[in-house]
C-alpha cells in the first residue's frame, strides 16, 4: 500500500507538506494573483496582515527586553545572597549559593554532591540558607525534603508576567 501511495506523490511533494495538501505554490498557475490572508483577530480586534506583523514585532521587542531585564536580575542574585549570608570561603554555604541558579530545586543528596561534604554538613548549609530566607522547604516531611531558591522562581514568575502583558495601544 505505501509503495503505491508513494508513486502517486511526486518527489517534490514528498518533501513539501504544503504541496502535499495542494496549497498554491509560488508560480502555481492555480493561484490567481497574490495569496491574500484573511484578517486575524487578536484581543477582540480584527487585524490586517500589516497590523498583525506590527503586533508580533512589538510583542517580540517587549519580550526580549523583559528577558534581558530578567537575566540581569538573575545574575545579581548570587551576590545578593552572599551579602545576606556572608558565607566563609570554600564553605558548603558558598558552594550551594554558587549553584542555586543552575539548580534552584534540590534535595539533600544534590546538596551533598554540590558541596562535596558529608550529609551532616550539607544539611547544616541547607538549614542556614533556609533560615536566611534564601531557600524554602517545599515538602512537609522530615525525610526526603526538597528545597527551592524562591528568588529564582519569583524572578521567573515576574518574567512570565512581563511577557504575558500585551500592549494594545497601537491596535
Amino acid at each position: 500500500m505505501w509503495k503505491s501511495l508513494r508513486k502517486t506523490i511526486s518527489s517534490d511533494q514528498r518533501h513539501d507538506p504544503a504541496a502535499r495538501r495542494g496549497a498554491p505554490q509560488r508560480g502555481d498557475v492555480r493561484a490567481s494573483g497574490p495569496i491574500k490572508s484573511p484578517p486575524m483577530e487578536i484581543i477582540g480586534k480584527c487585524l490586517t496582515a500589516d497590523e498583525f506583523v506590527e503586533y508580533v514585532a512589538t510583542a517580540t521587542i517587549h519580550t526580549s527586553e523583559a528577558a534581558q531585564d530578567s537575566a540581569r536580575a538573575l545574575a545579581e542574585l548570587p551576590d545578593h545572597w552572599r551579602r545576606t549570608v556572608k558565607p566563609r570561603t570554600n564553605s558548603a554555604d558558598e558552594a550551594l549559593l554558587a549553584h542555586l541558579l543552575d539548580t534552584p530545586i534540590l534535595n539533600a543528596d544534590t546538596a551533598q554532591q554540590i558541596t562535596g561534604t558529608t550529609d551532616v554538613n550539607a544539611y547544616r548549609a541547607l538549614n542556614r540558607l533556609t533560615d536566611a530566607g534564601i531557600l524554602e522547604v517545599l515538602s512537609e516531611s522530615k525525610r526526603n525534603r526538597i528545597w527551592a531558591a524562591t528568588d529564582v522562581f519569583a524572578e521567573l514568575d515576574a518574567l512570565s508576567a512581563a511577557i504575558g502583558k500585551r500592549t494594545t495601544d497601537h491596535l
